[in-house]
């Protein structure tokens, strides 16, 4: 399992989904949302996670067809410490209520920071959010610093 800081900037870092299609060509997405569900015991992975996705993105859902891989970058947007967490999708589903009120909260914390760390308008920055969801299910394997630095591409403690 994954130690508490690295679960909080997983569920609330900006976060960057980097896929490769089915042809091979690499294709990355804007994730709108993250949430880690409790840890089981039984699994051999570090985590699960459930990630919101633009429903209106054919590609990317594509992309995380079930089994396809999954690598996943969340970053804080004041400090850039990042890490990268890739993994396996179980595949799709309808975003919830819960779900959408999760995004709601991850958009206002996100656009919180950008409008503090660049000076964007909140209302520039809504522009991108998209008007529908997905919810995709990862299990992640990996975990690897991303934090520009000496560090950078090395393995997380466990």
């Amino acid at each position: 399992m994954l130690d508490a800081d690295h679960l909080r900037l997983m569920e609330g870092g900006a976060l960057i989904v980097g896929l490769t299609l089915e042809d091979g060509a690499p294709y990355a997405t804007r994730g709108w949302g993250l949430r880690v569900e409790d840890p089981d015991p039984d699994r051999e992975c570090l985590a699960v996670v459930h990630l919101l996705l633009p429903a209106d993105d054919a590609t990317g859902i594509e992309g995380v067809a079930p089994g396809r891989a999954v690598a996943v970058t969340a970053a804080d947007v004041m400090t850039l410490v990042s890490a990268q967490f890739k993994g396996r999708s179980l595949g799709t589903a309808p975003a919830t209520e819960d779900d959408l009120a999760l995004s709601e909260r991850y958009f206002a914390g996100f656009s919180e920071a950008v409008t503090r760390s660049d000076g964007q308008p909140r209302e520039l920055l809504a522009r991108l959010v998209p008007h529908e969801l997905v919810r995709c299910t990862v299990e992640v394997h990996e975990a690897y610093d991303q934090t520009p630095g000496p560090g950078a591409g090395q393995e997380l403690d466990r």
